[in-house]
């Protein structure tokens, strides 16, 4: 009856350490799939924040998210400033949104953003040229 125990023992053993062996195995792997994306977000944030500050001191989002034609968007300029200041290999999206009830005015990803692998900085306007309606600009980048 001693050796049928052992026998018992070590077959549950075996099934402890495999069980053991792809719960670490699982457990590694998705550390491996989540880190780069975990370690490149507040990268991804600082490209966006910095590109909302560039157009900020220049004035570009003045002159565009409040256009002289009755306060509408300038999308296309907005468009290629975004784009002239985004780095290679990244993609981007901008949005321009009503504060008062957060209604889309503008809206525009490029080809390669993947929102999935993004993260956003925003700025809140109160008014430009004349023009009194506070409006939230929101830039993402997204990355590798």
């Amino acid at each position: 009856m001693g050796v049928k125990r052992g026998g018992q023992v070590r077959l549950l053993e075996a099934a402890l350490a495999g069980i053991t062996a792809v719960l670490l195995l699982t457990l590694v792997l998705r550390l491996i799939l989540l880190l780069p994306t975990q370690l490149t977000r507040p990268l991804l944030e600082e490209e966006a924040n910095t590109i909302l500050r560039a157009l900020l001191s220049r004035g570009v989002l003045c002159k565009t998210v409040y256009h002289s034609q009755g306060g509408t968007v300038d999308g296309e300029t907005l468009r290629v400033a975004v784009e002239a200041f985004t780095p290679p290999g990244r993609g981007y999206k901008v949005a321009v949104l009503r504060a008062s009830d957060l209604t889309e005015l503008f809206a525009f990803a490029s080809g390669g953003f993947n929102s999935y692998s993004s993260a956003s900085s925003f700025a809140v306007l109160s008014g430009c040229n004349g023009y009194f309606e506070p409006r939230i600009v929101v830039i993402s980048i997204s990355g590798d």
